[in-house]
């Protein structure tokens, strides 16, 4: 099965998509990072891009909000002002609009460790300010609830590890907030 496939059937089954969304509690640390300033964001694997309605609320636009599986953002995003739904592969060079800002959160550990040098490096040259990431460090055992989308977390690596792996794309690595990996970076 493709990842595309995967993560549609993952996002139809209801253990899936009615979890909640572990980034939109780290919202605050988000809004702290960037100061007031508002501008335009991208949100790798959106999912159901619950954090977008906060993001135009607070004056950020235009958000676009991508994810690998058409199925995973809902409706009420998807027709909200300022919000551009684009169905892509991180893995895809195409997929990274130039934002100010990016946020991703439980997206990462998805990829294979080998995908991840390409993946950062083209979101690092598609963001201009800064970026929000949380990762988590552990493997997704109860995944959606079928054999193909069961244990979704392909690169389960420690704290130190990451923070190595995003400085070489980000002058400055900091950690933000207790819990998962929560990290900010910039220049």
């Amino acid at each position: 099965m493709n990842e595309k496939a995967k993560y549609e059937e993952a996002w139809d089954q209801p253990g899936y998509r009615n979890a909640p969304s572990h980034g939109l509690g780290y919202w605050p640390c988000f809004l702290a990072r960037t100061k007031g300033q508002s501008g335009s964001v991208a949100i790798y694997g959106c999912g159901q891009a619950y954090v977008a309605h906060l993001m135009v609320a607070e004056g950020f636009e235009p958000i676009y909000a991508i994810d690998i599986a058409a199925n995973a953002v809902t409706k009420t995003v998807r027709c909200r002002a300022g919000v551009r739904v684009v169905t892509g592969d991180l893995r895809t060079p195409s997929t990274y609009p130039v934002t100010d800002w990016a946020w991703c959160t439980d997206v990462l550990e998805h990829l294979a460790e080998d995908e991840l040098p390409g993946v950062l490096k083209r979101m690092r040259e598609a963001t201009r300010w800064g970026a929000f990431f949380l990762i988590a460090l552990c493997s997704d055992a109860a995944g959606a609830g079928t054999p193909a989308t069961r244990d979704l977390h392909q690169t389960v690596r420690g704290k130190d590890w990451w923070m190595h792996l995003l400085r070489e794309y980000w002058n400055r690595v900091e950690w933000v907030a207790q819990g998962k990996l929560t990290l900010w970076c910039e220049d």
